[in-house]
């Protein structure tokens, strides 16, 4: 006993300790207030707030009107929409709504006009919440859908999943389940993708509670277990008596007891380990209720009497009217009449005082709407008022800034005007002397008459005339053009900044010389003259005219060369091309061989059966049917050798199957590989579409590298000292993003890295003289691009080399 009253003392000790440490701290934040400035005095106003919250929210919101006003102040429009917000939070916890409303609704104008979606969503959900309080379900909602709205683009998941909550727990509220499950679905989804494990499981408990009112038992016990499952492993005590009382009162519902009761059981042991007297209360009147129907009445008794006294100490009303309705009913098991009445007395007198009570609670409620209404129309005008005012001295500065600015564009008008027509008497002046002295020739021309009103000493000396003589006065006289032209070219140079024009001029002594004009308008006193340059181009159009000769004559030998350069082109990819028939010429006798060795034991076995008279029409028609095959088998490789061989000067262009030039080429090459003991592997894939090319040239570029692969594996084996090594030439296609791939491999002597970028230079060869000429896969290179292909080398000395060819898919 005395070491317990020893802690009791210690205990009261600390306490009083931290409560005088915390005051201390409030005090010492108090006295930085007193000389804090600017925005430091916000940031203690802040923790001031949140510091007389609890204990002294008077307080609290005294500190919040002055963070309102020191924002003002310092016009930092984000924390008085902050500190308005705030002061509506301290007003809802007091329960004062139309207060709250009316410092919400501030905060919301000053954040719609500032442009902040996410808090004028915050603002709109809090709204929402205090007219779901007082029941005004449809303002409610209304503000509920706005936030939802706002949060759409604007917000996070979790955010948008709780005011999906809230509508749905509305929804719920007002008996609409459908809907209310529409909007917990939503919000289960969020969740599920969120993996959050604890709003898993309380939106399972929400669904659980729709499907059961829905009678849809299968589902919501589904998803009660979901929820129990989920606050196990969680550790959550109070979430596993929940669930657990939840699926009691399905199968509560069903009638069935036992299971019912099970459930209810487990929930009691579960709740004795946390401290939550309503939940403890609903359990055992739960409890009560299960052992009346299983008629074990003493169990029932002692339960619905715990659960009586705990909520008359509680005063849970809504509870205790279920226990005299539960209490009625066992006592009326018991046929107890006195208790039974009793009990059914203190059920119909509850029933009228919550009646009442609601009754009164609707009437407060609609002088708290009221109030609201009010107040929103008043924050509605008043800021409608600050608007207008707003715009009256928006409208006042900007039609005084306006009338300031044209006064000083009208001032600086004037003095341009002074001083253009100072710089223009100046310009004239100077245009004047320009123009007689200058030693280009220059003419003034009235383009009314064509008539010359100036012109300067160059044009004089020029032209061989004197302005005196009179045969220097109009431009028609000068020009050699029909007087039309002449004038539509005036007319011209009256409409555009500035005209070019050719044309041919009249000299003393009948002399005529190629001009060039160059023409643009100018004021001159109060008429417009065409101000004009002259230029003699005569011996400059000479010149041009033997340039011209020389080009033709340089183009005629540029296609002379090109022509010449295609001709060799062409010679050399035909001396490819028969060069790859030269190697292959003894596969392609062997592969005429064989079905000419056919042919010849077909016809010595009807020789002899002839000489043996055993000769029937079956035989002969299998014989000569095999012969026709081994013959039709000859001429199409025949057929097919002299297609590739021939010189194509007229390139055809057109569909291409890349599997078909593939096959036609390893029927020229694969007896000879095979004779050779290299292992031809094709993978191709069927069904890849089309290119656009020449198949021959195609199958000359495809039998060029199965050469090079052939001469790459057989010059393997020249140093290796093992006999292990396996020569194999892999070929495959397939297609994809619109393009067709061929991959050509050989595991031969490879390509060394330092010459593997040098592959494709005409001339550049590995080979002996006698072996190659260096020109095949340059060749090669140039018909891939020509077929707007592209090919990429790779290859590991003493390993592989690979060539990888695409060409777009038509």
């Amino acid at each position: 006993m005395r070491k317990a009253g020893v802690l009791i003392c210690i205990f009261i000790t600390n306490v009083f300790l931290f409560s005088q440490i915390d005051q201390l701290q409030t005090n010492s934040l108090e006295s930085m207030l007193t000389v804090a400035k600017g925005e430091e005095k916000l940031d203690i106003l802040e923790q001031l707030i949140n510091e007389y919250a609890q204990t002294n929210p008077d307080k609290s919101i005294t500190y919040a009107e002055q963070g309102v006003q020191i924002s003002r102040e310092l016009k930092i429009k984000k924390d008085e929409i902050y500190f308005l917000y705030i002061m509506g939070d301290l007003y809802f916890d007091q329960k004062k709504y139309s207060d709250a409303i009316e410092f919400y609704q501030k905060s919301y104008y000053l954040s719609k006009k500032h442009e902040d979606p996410f808090q004028q969503s915050i603002i709109t959900e809090r709204i929402g919440i205090i007219f779901q309080e007082i029941s005004d379900y449809d303002k409610a909602l209304e503000y509920f859908l706005s936030t939802l709205k706002l949060r759409e683009k604007n917000s996070d998941d979790e955010s948008y999943a709780s005011i999906l909550m809230n509508i749905g727990n509305l929804y719920y509220n007002l008996e609409k389940f459908e809907i209310a499950f529409e909007y917990y679905h939503k919000t289960y989804e969020i969740f599920t993708d969120s993996g959050d494990q604890l709003d898993i499981a309380s939106i399972c408990v929400n669904l659980g509670n729709v499907y059961q009112e829905m009678r849809k038992t299968t589902k919501a016990l589904a998803h009660y277990r979901t929820a129990l499952r989920i606050f196990r492993d969680l550790n959550d005590h109070k979430g596993v008596a929940q669930a657990l009382n939840n699926l009691g009162t399905v199968y509560f519902d069903q009638e069935n007891n036992i299971e019912a009761l099970v459930y209810f059981q487990t929930s009691e042991e579960t709740i004795r380990e946390i401290n939550d007297t309503y939940l403890e209360t609903l359990i055992s009147l739960n409890l009560g209720a299960t052992y009346t129907n299983l008629n074990i009445l003493d169990e029932a008794q002692k339960q619905l009497e715990k659960s009586l006294k705990l909520s008359e100490v509680h005063h849970f009303l809504d509870l205790r009217l279920s226990i005299y309705k539960e209490l009625s009913r066992l006592y009326s098991k018991l046929n107890s009449s006195i208790k039974t009445y009793e009990f059914s007395e203190k059920y119909i007198t509850l029933k009228d005082s919550i009646f009442s009570e609601e009754s009164d609670k609707r009437i407060a409620n609609l002088r708290i709407q009221y109030e609201l209404d009010k107040k929103e129309e008043e924050i509605v005008d008043l800021f409608k008022a600050k608007e207008t005012q707003l715009k009256l001295r928006n409208y006042f500065i900007t039609t005084s800034v306006l009338i300031l600015l044209l006064l000083i564009v009208l001032f600086i008008l004037f003095r341009n005007k002074v001083k253009t027509n100072r710089m223009l008497a100046e310009s004239r002046k100077k245009f004047q002397d320009m123009f007689e002295k200058h030693s280009a020739v220059m003419l003034l021309i009235d383009p009314d008459n064509g008539d010359i009103v100036n012109c300067n000493q160059a044009a004089k000396e020029y032209y061989g005339f004197s302005k005196t003589n009179g045969v220097i006065d109009n431009l028609f006289h000068l020009s050699t053009n029909p007087n039309e032209i002449v004038s539509e070219s005036l007319k011209k140079s009256l409409k555009k900044k500035q005209t070019r024009t050719i044309s041919q001029h009249k000299l003393s002594g009948n002399r005529i010389r190629d001009v060039e004009l160059f023409s643009t308008p100018i004021e001159f006193g109060k008429k417009i003259l065409i101000y004009t340059i002259v230029q003699d181009i005569t011996e400059q159009l000479h010149y041009e005219s033997e340039l011209k000769l020389l080009n033709i004559d340089l183009e005629n030998r540029i296609n002379q060369q090109v022509e010449k350069a295609q001709k060799q082109q062409q010679l050399l990819m035909q001396k490819s091309k028969l060069e790859s028939l030269g190697k292959l010429a003894a596969g392609i006798a062997h592969e005429i061989n064989q079905p000419l060795g056919g042919i010849s034991m077909g016809l010595d076995n009807i020789v002899f059966r002839q000489s043996k008279n055993k000769l029937s029409k079956t035989y002969l028609k299998e014989q000569f049917d095999f012969l026709f095959k081994q013959i039709e088998r000859i001429k199409h490789i025949i057929q097919h050798i002299r297609s590739f061989s021939r010189d194509q000067e007229a390139v055809v262009v057109e569909k291409v199957d890349v599997n078909e030039v593939i096959r036609n080429s390893l029927l020229i090459v694969q007896t000879q590989y095979k004779d050779h003991l290299i292992e031809l592997v094709t993978m191709l894939e069927e069904g890849i579409g089309f290119i656009l090319g020449n198949k021959y040239r195609l199958e000359q570029v495809i039998l060029n590298l199965l050469s090079n692969a052939k001469d790459a594996v057989e010059e393997k084996t020249r140093f290796l000292t093992t006999t292990d090594y396996k020569k194999e030439i892999f070929i495959k296609t397939f297609s994809k993003e619109n393009k067709i791939s061929i991959i050509i491999r050989d595991n031969g002597i490879g390509i060394s890295e330092d010459i593997l970028p040098n592959i494709f230079d005409p001339f550049f060869t590995t080979k002996e003289p006698e072996k190659g000429t260096g020109l095949g896969l340059s060749i090669i290179y140039g018909i891939i691009q020509e077929m707007k292909g592209k090919i990429f080398p790779e290859s590991k000395e003493n390993e592989f080399t690979e060539f990888r060819i695409e060409f777009p898919r038509i």
